[in-house]
């Protein structure tokens, strides 16, 4: 009944779960979930096709479903504070990504996918301990401009591959 809803802001409300209707609200422009108690992302998440913004930080996300990958308008994306080890390989279709948020998180290694996210901007990887490597293609993105790394496990690759970068 509220399919025309663009805007669900449901933050500090100690939510466990997102019901699997969420897809239904497919004129979602910004889901915001933060600092709830959610374990998982539905997977009718990609049928929200015209969200622009979806913000699931401090949250207990262990994993991203691959139906990531069928938001082709998003343009930010913040799971910060979650329980990421890894990220599916359909994020390389978030084609319109430009901003990317994955502070404190247990990632281990990133996918070479996203190395096709041209339009990428902002990375920010803080007080991921356990991340041991990042694609070369990641270099590749002329647009990056910044980035965080407070582990600096490719300071080298930043200094010579990473030629637009304006700040580290």
């Amino acid at each position: 009944q509220l399919v025309q809803l663009q805007w669900l802001h449901l933050s500090h409300n100690q939510l466990a779960s997102l019901p699997s209707e969420i897809g239904q609200l497919v004129q979602l422009y910004q889901l915001q979930f933060s600092n709830n108690q959610l374990a998982t992302i539905p997977s009718e998440i990609g049928q929200l096709v015209q969200l622009r913004d979806l913000n699931l930080n401090h949250n207990q996300i262990a994993t991203v479903p691959s139906e990531i990958g069928q938001l082709v308008h998003l343009w930010q994306l913040e799971l910060n504070n979650n329980q990421l080890a890894t990220l599916p390989s359909e994020i390389g279709q978030l084609g319109q990504l430009r901003y990317l948020h994955l502070d404190v998180n247990l990632l281990t290694t990133m996918p070479v996918e996203l190395g096709q996210l041209v339009n990428l901007e902002y990375i920010s990887l803080n007080c991921n301990p356990l991340l041991s490597s990042i694609p070369d293609q990641m270099w590749l993105n002329n647009n990056l401009r910044i980035w965080h790394d407070s582990y600096a496990l490719t300071m080298e690759k930043f200094i010579t591959k990473a030629k637009n970068l304006h700040k580290l």
